[in-house]
């Protein structure tokens, strides 16, 4: 029987030791998604401008506007799309080779893209799930109800994220997308201690990193591929635990 404490140090063990690969693939990605943002990524402050030109204009040039401004929001969502397959993808296939001990970029590659679907799949439903929850909050008119709403459903989510990527992560595991979220929930109902503390320290450090950053050095492009380099490593060490967790639980089944 395993315990957060348990986990934690475990993770942390593996991450350690593998220190100098884990850093190179983070790394890599961390400037290939900064690029992409950089060189696709539509301006906010053109957004911004466009939306403060609609009101008083003719409704033929309000028309025209809102279409350039529905085009720069479908790109900005398809590059961060994108840039969070990539991170994913990459992040699971180099947690899987490392722990199996067959790490090379080849096989890096190649099992990434063996869980491109999977991950892609995912991303719909979460955004079918955010409008859902929205949408029961919006029902609600007492603040604080609204406000619990949204944190519990907040915390599930995400807690179903690390642990369906940390089920992804097994590539030996042939389970199809329903199964996995059937698995993710049922290890949350028999876990919930160590998976939530776990999300809540993910969610705390991500947090902190993003004010900081953000809030310190919003148009510096070296700190900004730093700041990206620790989110998706805090991430990466997070589905790392998810996975151990699951391998941990189907020894025990």
């Amino acid at each position: 029987m395993f315990t957060f404490h348990s986990l934690f140090i475990d993770t942390k063990n593996f991450v350690i030791n593998n220190i100098k690969p884990i850093s190179l693939v983070l790394l890599t990605i961390a400037v290939i998604a900064q690029l992409l943002v950089m060189l696709f990524l539509p301006d906010p402050n053109v957004l911004i401008h466009i939306f403060n030109q609609l009101n008083g204009l003719p409704e033929s040039q309000q028309h025209y506007l809102m279409s350039t401004l529905s085009k720069f929001i479908v790109q900005s969502l398809l590059i961060y799309a994108i840039s969070a397959v990539i991170t994913i993808s990459i992040s699971l296939s180099t947690i899987y080779n490392l722990s199996n001990n067959q790490f090379t970029f080849n096989n890096i590659l190649s099992d990434a893209l063996k869980t491109v679907p999977q991950i892609i799949l995912f991303m719909i439903s979460t955004l079918f799930y955010i409008v859902i929850l929205t949408l029961i909050s919006l029902l609600l008119s007492l603040p604080l109800i609204m406000f619990l709403i949204l944190l519990v459903g907040a915390f599930f989510g995400m807690s179903i994220y690390f642990l369906f990527f940390g089920i992804t992560t097994d590539l030996k595991e042939s389970d199809k997308f329903i199964l996995k979220i059937q698995k993710s929930i049922a290890l949350l109902k028999q876990y919930p201690r160590s998976i939530l503390t776990m999300v809540s320290l993910w969610f705390l450090a991500i947090t902190f990193v993003r004010l900081f950053v953000n809030l310190a050095f919003p148009h510096n492009f070296i700190i900004q591929i730093l700041g990206y380099f620790i989110e998706i490593f805090i991430d990466f060490f997070a589905i790392c635990y998810f996975y151990r967790l699951y391998m941990l639980t189907k020894k025990t089944v």
